[in-house]
């Protein structure tokens, strides 16, 4: 009867430091499953790195008078300038139009002038009593450094940089039909100066796809079905996916293309532009992130504290015998 207690205890050991170490390495990863998708995030920070740019053929064929400084903050022209960021956490949220509105469609410019007009029946309470769809996402916030060429300052550029990830792909093309008849019910006002009007215009799938782009937008997974979904609901024509890239098809100077790789985690990998030819004119990449090496070691230190505490009590167990 002494034997079997002590087995019993040496498993209830053993099981206990089995789910100890089961813990220590979930921690750091979470997997929220929703009815469809699933939605990875990691609690992380990540580097990225411009891998290539091409300033002359970006003249030549995206525009011949800007750079990626005004695609992405910081010195986004600069050959292995460094940016990262640090996912700080995420929830789950119930959003109503008015803050779809303010927080992934209305450029910057445009959020004073509909504040100006709230008083003609288009604050936030008539807003959302006309346009009744509410959208579920994954609300992610992070850190992010601008782009540098030399060491990240202490503080980030932004301490708190969104991550929207709607639980539905479909929501996309609520958000853009409901903000359309906005506009159609701006344009159509007569009690709206013209100033303002001419601020407001509808919006194409593949506009507000690229558009997206630039606002945090991250993908459910499996990230190639919701993608290939999102376009599809939006009817964008000059947008595909494969593989998890998303391809979008632009006209500048030329004709090119920005291909965008969406990972694990349903953030950005990379960012490539290229000419029709298929050379690299741009591209961003992720150079890796902390959290890979600190869960290799937790699981190293676990399965070694595992083993030899199972080796002592074996030991022990032994001796007594």
């Amino acid at each position: 009867m002494l034997k079997l207690k002590r087995k019993n205890r040496t498993k209830t050991i053993l099981l206990s430091l089995s789910l100890l170490g089961m813990f220590l390495i979930g921690i750091y990863s979470t997997v929220v499953v929703a009815s469809t998708y699933q939605v990875a995030l990691i609690k992380e920070t990540e580097y990225f790195s411009i891998t290539q740019y091409e300033e002359d053929a970006w003249h030549t064929t995206v525009n011949a008078s800007s750079t990626p400084t005004d695609w992405f903050e910081g010195e986004a022209n600069m050959t292995d300038a460094q940016s990262k960021y640090t996912t700080l956490g995420w929830s789950y949220s119930s959003w109503e139009f008015y803050d779809v509105l303010y927080s992934v469609i209305l450029q910057k410019s445009q959020i004073p002038l509909l504040m100006a007009i709230a008083e003609l029946g288009y604050n936030e309470t008539e807003i959302n009593n006309n346009y009744t769809n509410t959208f579920n996402l994954w609300f992610g916030v992070r850190s992010y450094w601008n782009f540098t060429t030399i060491n990240f300052e202490e503080s980030p550029s932004n301490a708190q940089d969104p991550i929207l990830i709607f639980q539905n792909p479909g929501d996309y093309w609520k958000m853009l039909d409901d903000y359309n008849h906005l506009v159609e019910d701006i344009q159509n006002d007569p009690s709206i100066p013209p100033f303002i009007k001419i601020q407001f215009s509808n919006i194409t799938g593949d506009e507000f796809l690229w558009q997206l782009i630039f606002s945090g937008f991250g993908v459910a997974l499996p990230a190639n079905e919701y993608l290939t979904i999102l376009i599809d609901e939006l009817g964008c024509e000059n947008a595909t996916v494969n593989n998890n890239i998303l391809t979008i098809e632009r006209i500048g100077e030329a004709n090119y293309t920005v291909e965008i790789t969406y990972g694990a985690k349903g953030t950005q990998l990379s960012f490539v532009v290229k000419d029709v030819d298929s050379n690299i004119i741009y591209a961003i990449k992720s150079t890796g992130n902390e959290n890979y090496v600190l869960n290799i070691i937790l699981i190293v230190i676990t399965i070694s504290v595992i083993g030899f505490v199972a080796y002592i009590i074996y030991k022990k167990k032994t001796s007594r015998d």
